[in-house]
């Protein structure tokens, strides 16, 4: 009878051991990519433009969207990025802060500070980063690992601008738009009427109170083509 109780006892502890290992092997196995939603346009970039913030906003911090495949963890979980020798940025315009995938979420962030410089009124600083293996984290795809953060001080056309509904673009009248509706990406096909309406009401107030046209940084008159 023991001998049998003894024989059980084993299959249960190596049936637990074969569980235990399986678990350890899927946590291991966890990875973690930039993550790039193919129905955003700033998947794979996005830029900063202090142009648009107010003149005493000297830095500011973005955040990159980063998830994991495989097990949640109760604990918070590093995920380790370097920059790429391919960036064209000076040191003086960011620095690297420390990223997580906290507990209990699939989801977290890579939080770069971006800072202010005279340098940026007329170069576009470009910063690649790319993720790197962790002590809790292993890398995914190779193709969702690296992502380009673009700073500048000046206004440049975003990637959501559409020619069709806003016209040619400037930076004139992107400052329009900004200034009237707080808006600098324009994704959200269901804002663009609001967009337009609210930064056509002002175009005619300026005409109306100066009596001519706005024009932009080309001598050209700013106009809507809707």
């Amino acid at each position: 009878m023991k001998a049998i109780e003894l024989t059980l006892l084993a299959i249960v502890l190596l049936l637990g051991g074969c569980a235990k290992d399986e678990i350890l092997s899927f946590d291991l196995d966890t990875k973690v990519n930039i993550y790039k939603d193919r129905g955003n346009a700033q998947r794979d970039s996005t830029t900063y433009s202090f142009a648009v913030q107010l003149p005493e906003t000297v830095q500011d911090t973005v955040f990159i969207p980063v998830r994991i495949l495989g097990n949640i963890s109760d604990r918070d979980r590093k995920v380790n990025y370097e920059v790429l020798p391919k960036s064209e940025v000076s040191e003086d315009n960011y620095t690297l802060l420390p990223a997580i995938i906290p507990a209990g979420e699939f989801h977290g962030m890579i939080p770069i500070i971006v800072k202010r410089t005279a340098a940026l009124t007329t170069q576009e600083m470009r910063l690649w980063i790319r993720i790197t293996p962790s002590e809790d984290l292993d890398v995914g795809a190779s193709d969702q690992l690296e992502y380009l953060l673009k700073i500048n001080d000046y206004l440049t056309k975003p990637t959501t601008w559409v020619d069709t509904y806003f016209g040619p673009f400037s930076q004139v009248k992107y400052g329009l738009i900004i200034r009237e509706t707080g808006y600098t990406e324009f994704g959200d096909s269901t804002l663009w009427f609001y967009i337009l309406q609210t930064a056509k009401n002002a175009l005619f107030e300026y005409e109306e109170r100066t009596g001519s046209p706005m024009v932009d940084e080309f001598d050209q008159v700013i106009v809507f083509p809707l």
